[in-house]
């Protein structure tokens, strides 16, 4: 039963992807959607645009980049800078974390940022905050593949969420 489950959810997960990829990426101008120039990336899932004059942070939805100061944090910010360089970013949001920033999917141009830094290997598929399974099989495949951070020894990689669970000071 369990393996039938497992079954249909990558069944759904391709189906998922597979639409998504048959469709345009969303451009600047439509309705709901953001777009201006990169400014600068803070990690490997969050970055500032400038928008409509602003500068504005985003954090990239369904997915967890390495922190900074952990494995393959550096090398994430560097992945996410050479997919977010060049066109305007289009962003789509969905939603607002609580920092504050605008949780958002992006493309720069027919890249989508989200799928792209977990198809290298630089970030995990988030799925405690995902809103539906599209980029499991694409983190799959990063991992069988040995792909960034899939290529560290098992000890270094740590979950980013398991790793500011650790530095949190205890009470």
């Amino acid at each position: 039963m369990h393996t039938r489950r497992l079954r249909t959810v990558a069944v759904i997960a391709l189906l998922l992807l597979t639409v998504a990829a048959a469709e345009p990426p969303p451009r600047p101008g439509d309705e709901g959607v953001f777009y201006g120039p990169l400014v600068r990336v803070k990690d490997g899932d969050s970055l500032v645009a400038k928008v409509q004059g602003v500068a504005m942070d985003f954090r990239l939805a369904d997915v967890d980049a390495p922190e900074l100061d952990q494995p393959y944090g550096q090398q994430a910010k560097r992945e996410l800078m050479a997919l977010a360089q060049g066109q305007q970013l289009v962003l789509m949001p969905v939603d607002t974390d609580r920092y504050g920033r605008t949780v958002v999917h992006v493309w720069n141009g027919t890249t989508y940022l989200n799928a792209e830094i977990v198809r290298r290997g630089g970030a995990w598929f988030y799925t405690e905050f995902a809103r539906g399974p599209a980029l499991y099989d694409v983190e799959q495949e990063a991992r069988k593949e040995k792909r960034g951070l899939w290529a560290l020894p098992l000890k270094d990689r740590i979950e980013p969420w398991e790793w500011r669970k650790r530095k949190r000071p205890r009470n």
